[in-house]
């Protein structure tokens, strides 16, 4: 070993409240995220700006 200490877990805080002012992202409260349905093709325009 190089003298390193092990990754050991840590303990979990309890949740925070938010403020209900605050927008939440599109994943809060849902158990999985929204499924894939494939790859957001953009049009030469688009792809100049980026």
């Amino acid at each position: 070993m190089s003298g390193q200490s092990l990754l050991v877990p840590g303990t979990l805080s309890p949740q925070r409240a938010v403020p209900a002012a605050i927008p939440r992202p599109d994943y809060v409260g849902k158990e999985a995220p929204t499924p894939y349905t494939g790859p957001e093709v953009q049009d030469a325009e688009t792809i100049e700006k980026m």
